[in-house]
């Protein structure tokens, strides 16, 4: 009887202890409501901030984002990423062609895309040789004294008929003495090893395919081969220049460009 008289006691304003209790709890119901609705919208606006404010890429956010919201994103596999950041770059879906696909395999030609190249607009690099180039413009003497040569009848990097064809010294004469350059070892590339050409943007790696010795006047080996090849020339034997030896490589895939990218050396590392 006690307890029903203290609890029906009025407080100020006309309510009773009851009263006051209930809507103390519903204070707090509204509160821990208001507490949740909050920190969604905090996490909102992380999100948004790593998104757009350059902080983390896509790919962080993601990620970030399945472990807390496992339903906002699709759980597709990513796309494999090499060693040092390199991400392929997509194959095309459809079947359509490279410009260079038509172009005739019997023959020398010079096309208006290799008009354009410019000296060092891209890097040779042989990692299993350590050897980091850039590429110059042209065959001629004064050219190849500088160190890798586009010939000019070359294509260019990229996916269809192109054979990028690359000229080089192999050795050098001081004081009547041979010295090692560039492709003194050429011949030392080969089964599994890697072959570059980079631009800022993109690599294109190559995979060795065969060593092969030519007399000096056999072009062969440089026209298009019917796919995306390189292929490197140089004097042979060391010392002598009656013959050619001819190095090639078909196009094993294009990477994006990264600052650290891993030019990795031999497809059994």
């Amino acid at each position: 009887m006690e307890e029903n008289e203290q609890a029906d006691r009025l407080l100020p304003y006309g309510r009773t202890v009851q009263t006051e209790a209930r809507l103390r709890r519903r204070r707090a119901i509204s509160l821990l409501l208001a507490a949740i609705v909050g920190a969604v919208v905090a996490l909102a606006l992380a999100f948004a901030v790593l998104l757009y404010g350059g902080v983390a890429d896509g790919s962080q956010v993601q990620e970030a984002a399945r472990r807390v919201l496992p339903l906002a994103f699709s759980t597709a596999e990513p796309q494999e990423e090499l060693p040092g950041g390199g991400l392929p770059i997509p194959w095309p879906d459809d079947d359509s062609l490279d410009p260079a696909d038509d172009l005739p395999a019997d023959k020398l030609f010079v096309t208006a895309e290799r008009r354009g190249y410019r000296d060092k607009d891209f890097r040779l690099v042989i990692p299993v040789l350590e050897l980091d180039e850039a590429v110059y413009d042209g065959t001629d003497t004064a050219t190849l004294n500088k160190g890798a040569c586009l010939y000019e009848v070359s294509q260019l990097p990229g996916r269809g008929n192109r054979n990028v064809s690359i000229a080089g010294h192999r050795n050098g004469v001081k004081n009547g003495r041979i010295t090692e350059i560039m492709f003194y070892h050429l011949d030392k590339v080969g089964e599994g090893d890697y072959l570059y050409l980079c631009d800022d943007e993109k690599v294109f790696r190559y995979l060795y395919e065969y060593t092969v010795t030519v007399e000096e006047d056999d072009w062969s080996e440089i026209y298009s081969k019917g796919y995306s090849s390189l292929t490197l020339t140089t004097c042979t034997p060391i010392g002598v220049a009656d013959r050619r030896l001819i190095v090639s490589a078909a196009l094993d895939g294009v990477f994006y460009k990264t600052e650290n990218f891993d030019f990795i050396a031999n497809n059994t590392m």
